[in-house]
Parts: structure tokens; C-alpha cells; sequence
């Protein structure tokens, strides 16, 4: 005798982790991309008042205009958090177009252990020094769209831990700069822009379970939800990638990082990715599958640790600090690693993707 399952049933059903590392591998074949659900394999088996930058090895940030079609894709489906009220106005719009309010990237506040606080300007040889960013303190975290009208961020992007709320935010899709970090985008549609309208779930503390599932006002146009896991853990060693608005300058894209720890709880996993002020809230990826992990929520340094004035050239200029790749960040608050609280803490609240409800339909 044939069973035939019911729509309610078969959603049910798809919730369980050996459903969704079937449907993943069925995914993985047509699409020739997919997430690691099978519920085995990736098992491994001081948070400022905005996060702090950390290097390790070389810088491994990219503008938007340097990337493959794939990490463009990851990126198109990233959002930066600005705020558009009071004296931190990073949007204004009118009309049919919104214009970020930006600042060519010239200058850090430096607080360094010994030293008197100090805005310098930044060495010649810093990054994206010159490029147009959102004014201080308007951009201060990321976010990712995981559903029509849902995107996941960090907990202390939206409880009030950085002295603004969800509805303080626009979430803005678009901001980029080309392959030389130049021409960019500062005006995009008000079809790109959207307000964030609610807090739907959210994580328990700040740094150690740092998520957050927000609604807009709106369902995101020409856009489809990342894939994100949700179940199981990602491998020790993994290697990962990252996407986000550092510092309120234009979309990046993070690569040459891999999974160095895994916290007792689950709750975290720990990696070498290059992290900035602004990062927070961005989506961590399996580099290989292009699949949501993780949500950033830390980098490992205190701000005494962040920058450092240099002075090899007789004057006094800030860049940022560099650790090891191998052994990471010697003065670590936490670990000498990143912070990422794990995606699945979220999945609860995240719609099934469209890919996976079609893989189990077609059964």
C-alpha cells in the first residue's frame, strides 16, 4: 500500500537532520552547490562598543569589483545595517534614490595602552585609505538576507548593546566600489533600501550567542535567501569566507581563512578570518559550498590591541595590527581567533530554502 505524505507532513519530515542531508546531496548534484547537512561530516569529531580589526598573515579583503561570479553572488545577498536619524545619519532619501552620506577614509581614533586616545591619519600603506565610507558611527554592523523578508545579524547589532534598535536601522543592499576600490556606488534605488521593522528571535548573550532573525518592511526584490545549514557542525579546518561593510565602507568579501576552534558549548566556532568594525552580523561561509555557517560577532583583539601608530618613516600614522595565521592574536580577549556564533542557533526561525522544499517535493 502506497503513503502519501500530506504538504504539512512532508515540511515536517524535511526538518530532521537525515532529511536535510538527503535533500542536501540531491541539491548539491542538480545545483553543483549545496551545504554540508548530513549531520556527520563538519562535526569536529569583550566585544567593544564596535568590533575591532584584526589581520591574520596578509590582508585578504576584497572589493566587490575584484570578485568571481560566485562571491559576487554571496555578496549581492548581504546587506550593511545604517542608521538615518539623529546626529549618525548615514542615509538620506528622496524620491525613487536613497545617497549614503559618506567621507573618504582617511583618518582612525587610536587608543593604544600607554598612550593618550588620538584620531591619526592612516599610513599610506592601510587599505582602502582614501575610499568613500558612511560617516562614523552610521554603519556599524552587517546582516544577510535568509528569507523574503528575514535577515539574520548579530544580537548586539539590534538589542540596544550598541545604542541603537532594529527600527534605527536601514538595511541597504549595493554599496560597492570597483576592482581598483574606486567609483563608488553612493546612490542606489530606495528599491534596494528597507527598514527593519521587528526583532522575530534572538540569541541570549552578547559575543558568546550572538544572533539575531530581523523582518523588514518588506519582502527583498531581485534577491533569493542564502543557504544556510541547519544542522550539524562545520569541520575543524574548514575553510571559510566572509562578506560584510567594514567600517562603513563599501561591501567586502573575506577569503585564505579556515576554522581553527570550536568553543565546549557549539555555540561558537572560531576562525582566522580578517575582521573589521562593521563586520558584525555578516554571513560566514563554507568556502567550498558557498553555504551560510555562521554569523560573525567578534574579532579576538581588545581595541588596545586593534591598531598601532607607526612610526618608521618619522611620523605618526595608524594601520592596523597583524597576527599570525598560524598561532593568532598573542593578546586575544577571548581566543586568539574570530568569533562566529554557529548559523543553526538561528535556523529555527529561517524558512527551509526554496531548493531544499523543491528537492522534497520532487520526491
Amino acid at each position: 500500500m502506497t503513503s502519501v505524505l500530506s504538504e504539512a507532513a512532508k515540511l515536517k519530515l524535511i526538518r530532521t537532520p537525515l532529511a536535510i542531508g538527503i535533500l542536501t546531496a540531491l541539491v548539491t548534484v542538480a545545483c553543483g552547490q549545496g551545504p554540508t547537512f548530513d549531520g556527520k561530516s563538519g562535526v569536529d569529531d569583550n566585544l567593544a562598543s564596535s568590533e575591532q580589526k584584526v589581520v591574520y598573515g596578509t590582508y585578504s579583503r576584497k572589493d566587490y569589483g575584484a570578485l568571481d561570479a560566485k562571491s559576487k553572488s554571496l555578496v549581492d545577498r548581504t546587506a550593511m545595517f545604517v542608521t538615518y536619524g539623529g546626529s549618525a545619519q548615514g542615509i538620506t532619501c528622496a524620491g525613487d534614490s536613497c545617497t549614503l552620506v559618506t567621507a573618504p577614509y582617511l583618518t582612525h581614533y587610536i587608543n593604544v595602552a600607554g598612550a593618550n586616545p588620538e584620531w591619526l591619519q592612516l599610513c599610506t600603506s592601510q587599505p582602502f585609505k582614501g575610499q568613500q565610507k558612511i560617516v562614523d558611527a552610521a554603519a556599524k554592523c552587517s546582516g544577510f538576507l535568509v528569507a523574503p523578508d528575514l535577515l539574520a545579524t548579530a544580537k548586539h547589532c539590534v538589542d540596544g548593546f550598541l545604542g541603537v534598535l532594529c527600527p534605527d536601522w536601514k538595511i541597504v543592499f549595493g554599496f560597492y566600489a570597483d576592482a581598483n576600490g574606486r567609483n563608488e556606488v553612493v546612490t542606489v534605488p530606495s528599491s534596494q533600501v528597507y527598514q527593519c521593522t521587528q526583532v522575530v528571535a534572538q540569541g541570549i548573550s552578547v559575543g558568546t550567542d550572538d544572533w539575531a532573525v530581523v523582518r523588514v518592511d518588506r519582502a527583498v526584490t531581485g534577491l533569493s535567501p542564502l543557504m544556510v545549514r541547519y544542522s550539524g557542525n562545520i569541520a575543524l579546518g574548514a575553510s571559510v569566507t566572509m562578506a560584510g561593510s567594514p567600517e562603513g565602507l563599501p561591501m567586502k568579501f573575506v577569503d585564505q581563512a579556515y576554522v581553527k576552534q570550536n568553543d565546549l558549548l557549539q555555540n561558537r566556532f572560531f576562525s582566522s578570518l580578517d575582521s573589521m568594525s562593521g563586520l558584525s552580523g555578516g554571513p560566514v561561509f563554507d568556502a567550498t559550498t558557498g553555504n551560510v555557517e555562521g554569523i560573525h560577532a567578534t574579532s579576538a583583539v581588545s581595541s588596545n590591541d586593534a591598531w598601532q601608530i607607526d612610526v618608521s618613516n618619522g611620523g605618526r600614522c595608524a594601520k592596523e595590527s597583524v597576527c599570525s595565521d598560524v598561532t593568532g592574536c598573542p593578546n586575544g580577549t577571548d581566543t586568539p581567533w574570530g568569533s562566529h556564533t554557529r548559523i543553526t542557533r538561528a535556523s529555527t526561525y529561517i524558512p527551509l530554502h526554496s531548493a531544499l522544499v523543491m528537492a522534497m517535493q520532487s520526491i
